[in-house]
């Protein structure tokens, strides 16, 4: 963890100088990315999940950089592989739950730009949750997953074309029940 501090302030620092450039530039962005995260085995055993448990996701996100410091949030929905579905009879038949989750990250960070490339660096604060139920059904049973929230801290490649971009990063969680994502997608960008 010290390791990762040290190399988010010198990234910082550095982020510093370069914004010393940009101080006017504002940019918008809006993304739109897919990514696979794997759950932690407690809560695949305590919950009856299929081992080894993958969060398949999309999300939507944005975001405001002033000069090279930035502000953003992403939004997105998540399936699991589930063991201990459960099945229901109403009106239509006979249904078996599935499990989806949701999930939304603020978070803040710097960039490093080299030629068309940016490199970024964010810090934020995951907020998931998950369910058992079954889809389009008002009146059928539902289970909680209960998935702990916690710190993430995300670096990010983006390489440019004009106006768009495409980007994968990497994001570690500080909560006990998700382990690392992989994320991959595209993007649109506007300056101010």
């Amino acid at each position: 963890m010290k390791q990762i501090i040290l190399f988010g302030s010198l990234f910082l620092v550095l982020s510093y100088t370069q914004g010393q450039n940009l101080n006017n530039q504002v940019t918008f962005d809006f993304y739109m990315g897919a990514g696979l995260s794997k759950l932690d085995d407690r809560i695949v055993d305590t919950y009856s999940l299929i081992e080894p448990t993958y969060r398949i996701g999309a999300l939507i996100g944005g975001g405001v950089y002033f000069g090279c410091f930035g502000v953003n949030l992403e939004i997105g929905g998540f399936s699991i592989n589930d063991n201990d579905s459960f099945m229901q009879l109403n009106t239509s038949g006979n249904y078996e739950s599935t499990t989806f989750g949701w999930h939304a990250t603020p978070s803040i960070g710097g960039k490093y730009k080299v030629k068309k490339f940016d490199f970024i660096l964010n810090v934020g604060y995951a907020f998931a949750s998950a369910q058992r139920s079954i889809t389009d059904c008002i009146d059928c049973r539902t289970e909680k997953v209960s998935i702990n929230n916690g710190a993430t801290i995300r670096p990010k490649v983006v390489y440019h074309l004009p106006k768009k971009y495409f980007f994968t990063s990497y994001e570690h969680y500080s909560s006990n029940h998700m382990q690392s994502l992989i994320l991959v997608g595209f993007g649109y960008r506007t300056n101010r």
